[in-house]
């Protein structure tokens, strides 16, 4: 791991070759978190370049030693189509457009609220359960 300037830096130590349009999304493990350092994303241009990827990760508290142990992930790939974002039209729509989707919407907001009140009575389901799993 190479520090400069508030990032850390892993070499890829790999080169990635894809098909016209994809890369490989790069970000952090997935739904995990590190002390004192963030990971930043990025998109590779694997179908043309010639050269092999960074993971950099961005120290966020000055002074803090950020620690990854041997064998800890430091990051994640996944394939993604380079032009469809500027593709999409997304649209902004009231919940009140759709009747059926703001019922269920409203009954999974109260059955939310309930679970969560319940998980501070001792002995209740929603201790038992730990998480809503729906």
């Amino acid at each position: 791991m190479t520090a400069r300037k508030g990032l850390s830096t892993f070499p890829g130590q790999v080169q990635f070759r894809t098909v016209p349009g994809w890369s490989p999304m790069v970000q952090g493990p997935m739904n995990t978190s590190r002390d004192a350092i963030a990971p930043l994303a990025g998109v590779i241009a694997t179908d043309w370049s010639p050269y092999t990827f960074t993971m950099n990760w961005k120290f966020t508290a000055a002074g803090r030693p950020a620690r990854f142990e041997k064998g800890d992930p430091f990051c994640c790939l996944y394939p993604v189509r380079r032009q469809q974002l500027q593709e999409m039209q997304p649209e902004i729509r009231s919940l009140s457009e759709d009747p059926d989707l703001a019922q269920r919407y409203n009954e999974w907001t109260q059955g939310r609220q309930r679970f969560n009140a319940e998980l501070s009575q001792p002995g209740s389901s929603a201790q038992e359960e730990k998480w809503q799993k729906n």
